[in-house]
């Protein structure tokens, strides 16, 4: 598996560490884990919406080639998370 780090100017980097990894090393108050395969900064959510069954549709920018879903249990972590910032 590869993780590649995107940033605000579109470029895209690969790195040789885990999600795991970069979460523990990442500033809570600007970065969270969405679900298992992101990791947002709060500069980069443009927008959330309620989704089916208690998940959240969440909007970047850069838009990430798949789409953002936030599952029920991170949900609410996440909206504290985005009204704290």
């Amino acid at each position: 598996r590869y993780v590649f780090l995107h940033t605000h100017d579109g470029k895209r980097y690969l790195t040789e560490h885990t999600l795991d990894e970069l979460e523990k090393q990442l500033d809570p108050r600007l970065f969270i884990r969405a679900n298992r395969q992101f990791i947002v900064s709060v500069q980069s959510v443009r927008s959330v919406q309620h989704g089916f069954n208690g998940k959240l549709k969440g909007f970047l920018i850069p838009a990430p080639p798949e789409e953002l879903v936030i599952s029920r249990e991170r949900a609410a972590a996440f909206k504290d998370w985005l009204g704290n910032n």
